[in-house]
């Protein structure tokens, strides 16, 4: 990324627009076309959508996760939410604000990962460049999953079979996303405070 950014700064553009210019209005129109050019996109996995009973909101999701061993499970806001309406210091969530969210839990859950990256760098990863939006996705022919079960396969008591349950999920919130190795997962929704919820996620992993 550092050697696209130099490279078009050195180039005859410069000549053409001010330092400032470029920074600010030239290159962030122009550097999605070089990522998506340059990245190495796997042929062999597609995000399929999933239906989502409860979508999150698009603004403030707020995803709290919490894992224990095998069990891992996340709550976020809801769409429509009070969040998205009312102005916090710094936007910050209260505890004690009771609205509509949504608990997810995975079963049989074999790892889980998230990645600090937003909606303005979306067109940059590997797998969202085919993002639908801030949705549920399964990840097909997953290399993560390949990874994973290439890594494993050095275990004395290796099961192939075991490895045929696991999916990849995919969840896209508004600055994050969460990636889990899980059979399945369910959601359900609860009118709670922040704080409340906090609780009923730590219970669910009993």
């Amino acid at each position: 990324m550092w050697e696209i950014h130099k490279n078009l700064k050195d180039s005859r553009l410069t000549t053409l627009f001010p330092r400032y210019i470029m920074e600010i209005y030239i290159l962030p129109i122009i550097m999605p076309f070089f990522y998506q050019k340059g990245k190495k996109m796997s042929r062999t996995e597609k995000l399929i959508k999933l239906e989502n009973p409860c979508p999150w909101s698009g603004g403030a999701p707020c995803p709290f996760i919490a894992a224990n061993g095998r069990n891992v499970a996340l709550f976020y806001v809801m769409q429509g939410s009070l969040y998205e309406n009312v102005q916090l210091p710094d936007n910050r969530v209260t505890d004690d604000m009771t609205d509509n969210h949504a608990l997810v839990t995975f079963q049989h859950a074999y790892a889980y990962k998230t990645e600090g990256i937003n909606d303005e760098v979306f067109f940059a990863h590997p797998l969202l460049k085919q993002m639908l939006g801030y949705e549920i996705f399964l990840v097909k022919n997953s290399a993560w999953i390949k990874e994973q079960q290439k890594i494993h396969s050095k275990h004395l008591y290796y099961s192939k079979k075991e490895w045929k349950t696991l999916k990849h999920y995919l969840f896209v919130f508004h600055d994050e996303i969460f990636h889990c190795i899980a059979e399945r997962f369910t959601v359900v929704s609860y009118r709670k405070s922040y704080k409340e919820m906090k609780q009923i996620l730590l219970k669910s992993l009993n």
